[in-house]
C-alpha cells in the first residue's frame, strides 16, 4: 500500500477539522448576525375555534374575555402573570379558505394550504423546526394533541383535507409532524434510550477517541520526518485535534446527562382529558430540562374543537359553544372552556419552571381565530411566555386596534433564536417587517 496523502489518511480516519470563524473577516452584516441569541427551545402551544371575543362597531375584534382578569386568570392566581405577556393586534387571514383549516395548519406555518380531494397536503415549514434545526438535539422535536379529527366534512367541505385540522407542526412544506396521542407512546419515544444507560454511551466515547488517538499517534511518527518549519505548520494542526478531542471528552456529560433522564410518573388527576395533558407536559418539560428536544408543540383539540370531554357538564363539543349565536348559556360554557385550556397552559408553565426551562425558552399560545361565532381572525388570542428582564413579560402589548401579521411576530421572535431569518411565511400570511415590540 503506498502512502497516503494528510487528507486521505484524515478522511478514512474520520476526522474532519475546519478553520475557525475569524470576525475580523466578516462582512458587518455577517458580523452584526454573531450576536449570541437570547433564547434557545421553543413550545407551541394551540386551543381552537378562538376565544369569547366580538367584532365590535369599529370593525375589529375586541378582547372580550382574553384578559388577566378574564379567562387567563389562572395564571395571575398560580403567580405567574410576571412571565407571560399578553399580544394584541395579531392578525392571520385566510381568504376565502376556511380559517379551521387554514390557520391550523398554518398557525406556526403562515403559510397557505393546498385544496383538492385528490391532491397532495402542502403548508409550509413551521417557526417549531427552524428553532429544533438552530438547536440540534437528539429527539429535535416532539408533538402531542388529544385525538385525531374524528367528523366527516366531505358534505360542506369536500376539497379539503381532515388532515390539516391535525397538525401545526411540519419540517417541510410537504412534511407535517404527527402528534402523538398516547403518553406511553411520548415516552416511549423521550425515555427509552434511558434503559440502555450511560454504559452505551461510555463506549460510543471511547470508539470516537479511539480513532482520534490513531490519528494523534500517526502525526508523530510524521513530525520526525519534516523540517522545522513543517513541523510547527504539524504542531497548529496536531493542537487542532487535540482540541477535537476534548470536546468529545466534554460531550460525554452532557450524553451522559441525557442517557440518565428519567420519565416523569403520570399525572393523577381523576378528570382524563386533564390527566393525559398533565401528563404530557411533564414529559415534554423534562425532555427539554434533559436536552432531548429543543422544541414541542401542544394541540389542547383538533382544529375545530370537536371533543364533548372539555368539561363535565359540557352537552356541545368546543365547536359548537363557539358558535354561540350570542346566547347567554353558550357563552358561558365558552368561557368555561378558554379556563380551562389556560389551566393548563398555566400547569404547562409551571412544570417548565419546575425544571428551570424559562429563562431560555418561548412559549406560545394562541387560536386559529379570535371570534369563533364569526370566525375573525384579527387580534387573535395569543400569549408569549418565558423568562428574563430583556422583553416586555407581565403586560400587554400591541393594540386591536393596529394590526401585526403573524408572520412578522415569528420573524421578530426569530431575532431572540439567532435564526437569520429575513422573511418568513408565505402568499398573504407573508410577514411586511412591522414589529410587535416585543423587547423592552
Amino acid at each position: 500500500m503506498g502512502p497516503q496523502s494528510r487528507r486521505t489518511f484524515l478522511t478514512n480516519s474520520g476526522v474532519i477539522l475546519t478553520l475557525p470563524v475569524f470576525s475580523s473577516l466578516l462582512p458587518r452584516s455577517a458580523e452584526a448576525a454573531e450576536v449570541a441569541p437570547s433564547r434557545k427551545k421553543f413550545v407551541g402551544v394551540f386551543s381552537p375555534s378562538g376565544a369569547l371575543m366580538s367584532q365590535n362597531v369599529a370593525g375589529f375584534t375586541d378582547n372580550g374575555n382574553w384578559t388577566f382578569e378574564g379567562a387567563l386568570k389562572p395564571i395571575v392566581t398560580n403567580g405567574l402573570q410576571s412571565k407571560v405577556m399578553i399580544l394584541r393586534g395579531i392578525q392571520s387571514p385566510s381568504g376565502a379558505v376556511d380559517t379551521h383549516w387554514a390557520n391550523t395548519a398554518g398557525f406556526l406555518s403562515c403559510a397557505p394550504i393546498l385544496l383538492g380531494a385528490q391532491r397532495p397536503i402542502r403548508c409550509g415549514k413551521s417557526f417549531d423546526q427552524f428553532v429544533a434545526e438552530k438547536n440540534v438535539s437528539p429527539v429535535g422535536s416532539v408533538h402531542v394533541g388529544w385525538k385525531p379529527m374524528n367528523r366527516n366534512f366531505s358534505g360542506d367541505h369536500a376539497t379539503y383535507s381532515d388532515r390539516y385540522l391535525d397538525w401545526i407542526s411540519w419540517r417541510a412544506p410537504d412534511r407535517p409532524n404527527a402528534n402523538f396521542y398516547s403518553a406511553s407512546d411520548l415516552g416511549g419515544k423521550l425515555f427509552s434510550s434511558s434503559m440502555k444507560g450511560a454504559k452505551v454511551v461510555r463506549s460510543l466515547h471511547r470508539s470516537r477517541k479511539s480513532v482520534l488517538d490513531l490519528v494523534l499517534q500517526e502525526l508523530g511518527a510524521v513530525n520526525r520526518k519534516l523540517s522545522t518549519a513543517d513541523q510547527a505548520r504539524l504542531q497548529a494542526y496536531t493542537d487542532g485535534v487535540r482540541e477535537t478531542e476534548l470536546a468529545i471528552t466534554r460531550d460525554l456529560a452532557s450524553e451522559e446527562r441525557r442517557a440518565a433522564c428519567v420519565a416523569p410518573s403520570a399525572d393523577a388527576d381523576a378528570d382524563l382529558y386533564i390527566r393525559h395533558f398533565r401528563t404530557m407536559h411533564k414529559m415534554i418539560a423534562q425532555a427539554l430540562k434533559c436536552d432531548l428536544i429543543s422544541c414541542a408543540t401542544i394541540m389542547y383539540d383538533d382544529g375545530v374543537g370537536d371533543e364533548h370531554l372539555l368539561h363535565p357538564q359540557a352537552t356541545k363539543d368546543h365547536h359548537g359553544y363557539a358558535h354561540h349565536k350570542n346566547e347567554a348559556g353558550a357563552q358561558a360554557e365558552l368561557n368555561v372552556i378558554n379556563t380551562r385550556h389556560a389551566s393548563l397552559f398555566t400547569h404547562f408553565l409551571q412544570e417548565m419552571s419546575v425544571a428551570g426551562q424559562m429563562e431560555d425558552s418561548l412559549v406560545l399560545w394562541g387560536s386559529n381565530m379570535s371570534d369563533g361565532n364569526l370566525h375573525t381572525t384579527d387580534n387573535l388570542p395569543m400569549v408569549l411566555a418565558g423568562g428574563g428582564s430583556d422583553l416586555k413579560f407581565g403586560s400587554e402589548v400591541g393594540s386591536p386596534q393596529r394590526r401585526i401579521a403573524k408572520a412578522d411576530l415569528f420573524l421578530e421572535m426569530s431575532e431572540l433564536f439567532g435564526l437569520g431569518l429575513s422573511k418568513f411565511g408565505e402568499g398573504e400570511f407573508l410577514s411586511t417587517g412591522a414589529k410587535l415590540g416585543l423587547k423592552l
